[in-house]
């Protein structure tokens, strides 16, 4: 839980911001899963794909991403999750 905690700190570093946007909402998460433990003092990397971009409301955006946390230089994935994100303008 604690890295599902940290994915909106990693995302400020890693997504670029939108232009015109006023604010972005953590809309949730869907098919969260926590695939390896992580170990303390493990150094985590995220990798954030974007899937689809949806209109909603008065023009706002609804962005699903598919992110990925890593630990640094592991072989896979320890937990994967499908982001969405509402920008509004």
């Amino acid at each position: 839980m604690l890295t599902l905690s940290i994915m909106s700190g990693l995302a400020y570093h890693t997504l670029p911001q939108v232009a015109g946007a006023s604010t972005s909402i953590n809309y949730g998460f869907d098919k969260v899963r926590f695939l390896a433990p992580v170990p303390v003092d493990s150094r985590l990397r995220a990798r954030f794909v974007l899937e689809s971009v949806d209109v909603r409301g008065k023009g706002d955006l609804m962005a699903r991403f598919a992110s990925h946390v890593e630990i640094d230089g592991g072989r896979r994935p320890v937990m994967t999750a499908d982001w969405l994100l509402l920008y509004t303008f």
